[in-house]
């Protein structure tokens, strides 16, 4: 299971194009001498950014964002639960946010290489005294998984159209709408990262069907559906997932529901052991814990904020584990207000 940033490189992905398109999707409506008048820009700047004459730095996309009144420090918190309070200080938003793309012993001239960079200019990066180009920030947001740099974009992008990432949009919803049409679909996925999946000769649906506890005919049935997704590839007669983790920014309440419901009902078979329950077992890492508490409106942000953290804290340490991998596991985490919901009658 590869970790983190090193070994990767880039793939055909253009994030030179993609950032110039990205800057005249933010300045239009306006025309590109308005933007520049309103921002303080040079007359002809956004012609050269927008025309890749110059390649667009993170502090333009900044400045735009500003224009048209997107929240950068939201759309981070909403996608990797990172608080930034100042998107232009580069320096704190990379020192924040490498540990948790590339792990947290990440080095510099993994990170430079992932990114096509000298190792001397990521450097200067963390030091603040060079700003990245804008293509680089999305290689970097890339590599955490493609999933999560699209959610990111969709998240400045918000209802604005943006017919050049059409495609990289169309795939990732595709990926999104199999794994809430089908939300035992991430399991399946996990078990081909397992190393005693990884030892066998070839693949196997029973296997899959014992790690998952999915019926066989619903483990034979999804498997297609994740090749054509683009979840998962056959290689030399064994699955491989194509990806690490499942981001479900976008998705409806319809699907978040689905999600929700199923592994929410595993949760209620796993409590129906009784004295056999998994968690009662000597030496199983499974856990459960419940409040309910009184609190301030403050206490509860700070609750939220609490849980956003634990579940990045919780991705980071998927990403740099270099142990073994033998368990899937499922985490979940929520908490909401007691009268928002109504009573269920026993």
């Amino acid at each position: 299971m590869v970790k983190g940033l090193a070994g990767r490189t880039a793939d055909q992905t253009d994030f030179s194009r993609l950032a110039r398109d990205l800057v005249r999707v933010l300045r239009e409506p306006l025309s590109q001498a308005q933007a520049s008048r309103q921002i303080g820009y040079s007359f002809n700047k956004l012609n050269r950014l927008e025309t890749g004459l110059n390649a667009v730095k993170w502090s333009d996309v900044v400045d735009l964002c500003d224009l048209a009144g997107i929240d950068l420090c939201q759309a981070f918190f909403n996608v990797y639960f990172l608080k930034i309070e100042d998107p232009r200080d580069t320096k704190t938003l990379l020192l924040r946010l490498l540990p948790l793309l590339a792990g947290g012993d990440y080095r510099m001239a993994d990170v430079a290489q992932a990114v096509n960079v000298h190792p001397s200019v990521a450097r200067r990066w963390l030091h603040g005294d060079v700003v990245p180009d804008f293509e680089k920030i999305l290689a970097l947001l890339y590599y955490y998984t493609q999933q999560t740099m699209v959610a990111w974009l969709l998240q400045i992008l918000g209802h604005r159209p943006f017919p050049e990432a059409q495609g990289l949009f169309l795939e990732v919803d595709a990926s999104r709408k199999v794994e809430t049409s089908y939300p035992y679909a991430c399991a399946v996925e996990a078990v081909f990262w397992l190393e005693s999946y990884q030892q066998l000769e070839t693949h196997s649906d029973e296997f899959v069907a014992e790690k998952t506890r999915l019926p066989l005919a619903v483990v034979q049935g999804l498997l297609p559906t994740l090749v054509a997704a683009r979840q998962i590839e056959l290689v030399d007669g064994k699955y491989r997932s194509l990806h690490t983790t499942i981001n479900l920014n976008g998705a409806s309440r319809r699907e978040f529901l689905t999600m929700a419901k199923y592994w929410n009902d595993r949760t209620r078979l796993w409590l129906g052991y009784g004295d056999q329950s998994p968690l009662n077992r000597g030496g199983n890492p499974n856990t459960l814990s419940y409040r309910i508490v009184p609190t301030s409106k403050a206490a509860a942000s700070k609750i939220t904020e609490i849980l956003a953290r634990a579940n990045a804290e919780i991705l980071a340490a998927v990403e740099q584990d270099e142990g073994p991998v033998t368990e899937i596991r499922a985490v979940l985490a929520y908490h909401f207000g007691v009268d928002d919901i109504e009573a269920i009658h026993y």
